[in-house]
């Protein structure tokens, strides 16, 4: 089963990324942009340009747990999006996500965003901050803020 969750917005893409998301247009099409344990590909889509991330290697118990009692990661991306822009982040608007299952047990999901070019943050934090103890005070304050936005708490630590 296939559960595709869009933003009203984009609506009109459904059918688009029903193809995008199969399984062997996704491993033979869009240009990759990393490919590690995640895959992120960029693809153009009725002339929008996206940036597809498919979630891999979902361990056995996780099967479980994002099947059950947890969103998928996939999931939770496409509302961080939503929300970060909300407290003024500039960051990509969210599309879609997508979460395949079998018998209700998670086999893969993915987040659609609008494409950006923006840097990755660490790339950014490392030209900053040389420094490695400053670099990793950065990314402390970065973890904390993304930790007291997923549970929606207010940060006490301002980035």
């Amino acid at each position: 089963m296939i559960r595709i969750i869009l933003n009203p917005k984009y609506e009109h893409l459904r059918d688009a990324i029903t193809q995008l998301v199969h399984p062997f247009r996704f491993a033979r099409s869009g240009e990759t942009l990393h490919d590690g344990r995640n895959t992120i590909k960029h693809f153009d889509c009725d002339g929008l340009s996206l940036a597809v991330k498919r979630y891999g290697h979902i361990s056995p118990l996780n099967k479980v747990v994002y099947g059950t009692l947890r969103r998928s990661k996939a999931e939770r991306a496409y509302l961080h999006a939503a929300r970060l822009r909300d407290l003024g982040v500039d960051t990509p608007e969210e599309v879609a996500f997508v979460e395949e299952r079998h018998y209700g047990i998670l086999r893969a999901s993915y987040f659609i965003s609008l494409y950006s070019d923006y840097r990755p943050v660490m790339e950014v934090i490392e030209e900053t901050a040389p420094d490695a103890d400053v670099q990793m005070g950065l990314f402390d304050q970065l973890a904390n803020f993304i930790y007291h936005m997923s549970t929606g708490q207010a940060s006490s630590t301002a980035i």
